[in-house]
C-alpha cells in the first residue's frame, strides 16, 4: 500500500521494499517460535515503522499522492483523453 501511495511502480525498488518489510516480520516470527518469547528492544521496526507509514499516509491524504510523482514529458502526443503528463515515481 505504501508503494502505491509513493507511486514507486513495478521495478527493483518495489521488490526490495516488499522483501525487506516481510523479512522483519518473518524473522520475528521465527525468533518467537524457536526461543518461545519475542523480546523487542525499545526502538524496533514494528512500532517505529508504523509511525513512519502513518506519517506518509497523512501527507499523501492531505496533499495527494501526485506530490511524490515527477513529470517526465508532455503526454499530449499520445492523444488519450485525460493524459497530459507522463510521470515517474
Amino acid at each position: 500500500m505504501l508503494l502505491i501511495v509513493l507511486q514507486i511502480g513495478n521495478n527493483k525498488l518495489m521488490y526490495v521494499s516488499i522483501v525487506t518489510a516481510m523479512a522483519v516480520f518473518h524473522l520475528g516470527t521465527i525468533e518467537e517460535y524457536y526461543l518461545g518469547i519475542l523480546e523487542l528492544p525499545m526502538i524496533n521496526a514494528v512500532d517505529d515503522g508504523s509511525i513512519f507509514l502513518i506519517a506518509i499516509w497523512i501527507v499523501a491524504g492531505s496533499m495527494g499522492n501526485v506530490k511524490f510523482a515527477h513529470n517526465v514529458c508532455n503526454g499530449r502526443w499520445l492523444h488519450i483523453n485525460g493524459i497530459d503528463q507522463l510521470t515517474v515515481g
